[in-house]
């Protein structure tokens, strides 16, 4: 009979599949809808908006902040240790490889702004509607992979890779983005609080500290310290992924590695799913959920401007920049990695609360946008993948 132990061995297991942690994240975005369209709606709006406080701390946050702040935290951690895995000894190590998932990502960013820009500008939505010009720029890491996962059986296992390298940069424009356009008055004191957090991780990662309690505190400090110098505290999750060691050690195994190995099935299990559930409720009985701008905004973003960025990042990346993805991956593999760059979701809807934090009736309608893009990009993807599948040298 398995033990307790066994039991969690294969718990992790199953967390680490991308397939799984997307499907969780989806049905847990489902949970939510259907609880806001239903006679459980008063009590999801309760538990979203209830208030918890920590004394001493100043923080007096709802639900649905607290998994917007300090649970994303732990998503951006993970998504850093990746980056700088992927820095070292990854795709994006060699200037070459690197040159095109990163021109790639600002293709992809850049033109999905101007999508939705433009868009607004043609319905004649008004200034507080294009606020929300960065909700269409990112790409989700873990449901495009799940949608991969799922529908990309027999394609070129270079695109998991090359999907892999452009997410990840892409986390780093949002994470810029988020700092750069929703930072409010900035406190001087707390972010150098959060850099000596930074920096102190930094050091134990050198040292090969692998006690967990005390990055356990670092990182609470740090992110603390963050939140409260007015800077979205989410950035310092990055921070400290980036701040991980690469280099083996005496058990042969990287801090990102330890990081990875540790908070990606509890990121991927609880973390994401528990976020979506409390931020993609949209009550759709109301009306105000309809596809407008800056919802139809949202939707040609993604399902239409990603794409095309990407997809001529690439192209400039090759041609001019002798840019290098791995042999056998040609323009129908790069294709499904352009589409599937348009399936966004948590970071989506993560600024979609930013940009539109005072503004319900936009909110609303943003969310139904990022609700109805990432299932259009998806199968999308899907139907580009049956054409890719197989064909691995078409230039």
């Amino acid at each position: 009979m398995a033990g307790p132990r066994t039991d969690q061995r294969w718990l992790r297991r199953v967390l680490h599949d991308e397939t799984v942690g997307g499907g969780l994240m989806l049905a847990a975005a489902a949970l939510g809808v259907i609880a806001a369209n239903s006679p459980l709606r008063e009590w999801y709006r309760g538990f979203t908006d209830h208030v918890v406080s920590v004394p001493g701390t100043g923080l007096h946050l709802t639900t649905l902040q607290w998994a917007a702040d300090f649970l994303l935290a732990f998503f951006f951690l993970v998504a850093g240790a990746e980056l700088k895995h992927e820095l070292t000894s990854g795709t994006l190590a060699s200037m070459r490889q690197a040159v095109v998932p990163v021109l790639g990502a600002v293709g992809g960013m850049a033109a999905s702004a101007g999508v939705f820009l433009a868009v607004c500008a043609a319905s004649g939505a008004d200034a507080p509607a294009r606020q929300g010009w960065a909700i269409p720029t990112s790409t989700d890491i873990a449901f495009a992979l799940a949608v991969l996962a799922i529908a990309g059986r027999g394609v070129h296992p270079g695109v998991r890779v090359l999907l892999l390298g452009l997410a990840v940069m892409n986390d780093v424009g949002s994470i810029l983005i988020i700092a750069a356009a929703f930072a409010g008055s900035v406190k001087v004191v707390p972010l150098l609080v959060a850099a000596v957090c930074v920096a102190i991780w930094a050091l134990l990662q050198r040292q090969e500290v692998r006690f967990g309690p005390v990055y356990a505190a670092v990182f609470v400090v740090g992110w603390w310290a963050m939140h409260d110098s007015g800077v979205h505290a989410t950035i310092v999750g990055m921070a400290f992924g980036l701040a991980c060691s690469t280099a083996k050690s005496r058990r042969d195994e990287t801090g990102a590695d330890v990081v990875d190995r540790v908070l990606r099935p509890w990121v991927a299990g609880a973390a994401v799913p528990l976020f979506a559930f409390v931020s993609v409720g949209v009550d759709l009985t109301s009306g105000g959920g309809g596809i407008a701008a800056p919802g139809a905004a949202v939707i040609l973003g993604l399902v239409v401007g990603q794409p095309l960025g990407v997809a001529m990042g690439f192209w400039v990346a090759r041609r001019w920049l002798r840019g290098e993805v791995a042999p056998g991956l040609g323009r129908r593999q790069l294709a499904v990695v352009a589409c599937l760059a348009g399936v966004g979701f948590t970071v989506a809807l993560l600024v979609s609360e930013l940009a539109f934090a005072h503004s319900p009736g936009l909110l609303a309608q943003a969310k139904v946008g990022v609700l109805c893009a990432s299932v259009a990009t998806s199968v999308l993807a899907a139907c580009v993948m049956r054409f890719a599948r197989g064909a691995r040298t078409d230039g």
